[in-house]
């Protein structure tokens, strides 16, 4: 049971990643997004865990019910990065039949004046086709996608790095090492007796 925690904690930093590099589910459209996305939750999964390796002792000291409290308060932050993730996706990357258009957070010039005539975003691409609505996009220029590039990272990241840290908590307060080498194991501790003779 120890070692299921620490395993789950090892999956959520490294096979997500992949599978969003390899697929690029649920990031934005673009190869550069898939390839961003999915790096940056290797990294930031690698690094909590090597965060938790190194305290892992001073985790072990820890009271079960203040890990048991840190882990449930990271898995309600899970989920609400993926709620937040969500409706922000849904709202910044519009599909439809005719095509796709990956929006702003917030609107200026000619496709804001689009979208208020065709009602919304999905309209927008339905009456005016996704070519001239991704042409107006661009014509704001690159800071707007940009920040919401961002903001999109960092809820997406959360989402599994909160998870990493919070099997990787359980596991390690259970006394799990992140690695095993049986074949080289660390030398036992002699008692003040037995190393004096």
């Amino acid at each position: 049971m120890k070692a299921l925690f620490v395993s789950a904690a090892a999956v959520f930093a490294a096979v997500p990643g992949l599978g969003v590099i390899a697929s690029g589910l649920g990031t934005p459209p673009g190869t550069e997004y898939r390839l961003l996305f999915g790096g940056v939750i290797e990294g930031f999964g690698a690094l909590a865990l090597i965060i938790l390796w190194i305290n892992q002792k001073k985790l072990q000291r820890k009271a079960k019910r203040k890990i048991t409290r840190a882990a449930i308060i990271l898995g309600i932050t899970s989920f609400i990065f993926i709620s937040a993730y969500v409706m922000l996706f849904r709202y910044t990357v519009v599909t439809i039949d005719k095509g796709q258009a990956y929006y702003p957070i917030w609107l200026t010039g000619d496709v804001q004046r689009r979208v208020d005539r065709a009602g919304s975003r999905p309209a927008a691409i339905e009456r005016y086709g996704p070519a001239p609505v991704n042409e107006d996009i661009d014509k704001m220029g690159t800071t707007p996608l940009a920040v919401t590039s961002i903001i999109l990272l960092l809820l997406y990241q959360g989402i599994f790095t909160s998870l990493t840290l919070a099997f990787g908590l359980v596991g390690f307060h259970m006394g799990v090492p992140l690695f095993r080498n049986e074949a080289n194991p660390p030398p036992t501790q002699l008692s003040p007796d037995t190393a004096q003779t």
